[in-house]
């Protein structure tokens, strides 16, 4: 018996997904939009628009984009790797649940 409901639209006709390490490539572009060199780019932008010192938003920006690369990969590692990868059989999305 499943005890796994949809949360979409909650039907309890799900199955269990075997995934490997492709499933992970809208990680690896989420990585990408908030790499440290991009929140640089942003962080110089929006300096220029607040009349701050270019330098400072690109420092900014760095340090920003580094703290999320770092707790965006602890997330992935603890919760999403970890996590049972299911789809729903009646909408036809796929989900992912933690115990």
């Amino acid at each position: 018996m499943n005890f796994i409901k949809c949360p979409y639209c909650h039907s309890e006709h799900v199955t269990k997904l075997d995934i490997d390490t492709d499933s992970f490539k809208s990680f690896e572009k989420l990585f990408e939009s908030i790499s440290p060199s991009a929140m640089a780019a942003l962080g110089i932008k929006l300096a220029k628009l607040f009349s701050i010192p270019s330098f400072v938003g690109g420092f900014v920006g760095v340090v920003v984009g580094g703290v999320l690369i770092i707790v965006s990969q602890h997330v992935l590692h603890k919760y999403y790797r970890s996590a049972c990868h299911y789809c729903c059989h009646d909408c036809k999305r796929s989900f992912a649940f933690v115990n």
